[in-house]
């Protein structure tokens, strides 16, 4: 359920691989943020890969040196496809942004306009003060509230990051990921399916390792269960369907974990 990232200033750019796998698993959606001048500077939203490339390749290259770089790929859930509903979120003008990745718990009915991230921004971070949200703290009883299968990134205009829940993701170098979601293809997920090439889905591999994640199998395996009920199990379906999507995605990520441990 969409991909986190945080980089260190002075870290290299994500290469090209890493932007599009996390693209086409997430394609609902993208924006980063930066520090420029003294003040968060967010750009979103991207709708097309390569606005999203070329915008955050210049930026880079530009800022990256001497600012840290929050980033998000979104894979809609919860919420309309819109600029609001993209990350990162503004949670003080010019002080503070955020990226989130999870499902936060939160009354967001299926069909609402706006995503669960942005409803928990509203009632539980806006009008909170900067030294508060940066605390350790606060990082602490935040991660204790959302859960572990949420993440949180805030950077601040100082240049500081808070990462709730950061143990639940992992460091390469100086970049922080929320999941495994630049490495590979899932290979199902609305997104995923709706845009990836067909030669994309399927079995596909990544270091060698062969994947088996067809959205197709994957429908053809759960929804049967409830196809034939009424149009009342709907949302239980969808509740359903994402729960499955993420724990196949968390199985996944284990699997490269594993592997990238063995090739260290």
């Amino acid at each position: 359920m969409c991909l986190a990232v945080f980089q260190h200033a002075g870290v290299n750019r994500l290469d090209d691989d890493a932007l599009e796998n996390a693209w086409w698993n997430n394609a609902d959606g993208a924006g980063f943020a930066y520090i420029r001048d003294g003040r968060i500077v967010v750009r979103k939203p991207f709708f097309k890969y390569d606005d999203f490339h070329d915008a955050y390749v210049n930026d880079h290259i530009l800022y990256g040196a001497d600012s840290p770089f929050i980033i998000h790929f979104r894979w809609a859930t919860h919420g309309d496809n819109t600029k609001e509903n993209t990350h990162p979120h503004i949670i003080i003008p010019g002080r503070v942004a955020m990226i989130h990745n999870g499902i936060l718990p939160v009354d967001t009915p299926v069909g609402a306009k706006y995503s669960d991230t942005v409803m928990f921004a509203r009632m539980a971070l806006i009008g909170r003060k900067e030294k508060q949200i940066m605390s350790e703290h606060f990082r602490k009883e935040m991660g204790k509230l959302i859960g572990t299968n949420n993440k949180l990134v805030f950077l601040s205009a100082a240049g500081d990051v808070s990462i709730v829940n950061e143990d639940e993701g992992h460091w390469d170098g100086g970049t922080w990921y929320s999941n495994y979601g630049y490495c590979h293809m899932y290979g199902f997920g609305n997104a995923a399916h709706q845009h990836t090439p067909a030669a994309g889905r399927g079995v596909v591999t990544w270091r060698g390792v062969p994947l088996k994640t067809s959205h197709d199998e994957y429908a053809d395996e759960y929804v049967p269960k409830y196809a034939k009920n009424s149009a009342d199990d709907a949302d239980s379906f969808e509740e359903f369907a994402l729960e499955r999507e993420l724990e196949e995605q968390k199985e996944i990520d284990r699997m490269f974990a594993d592997k990238l441990h063995r090739d260290a």
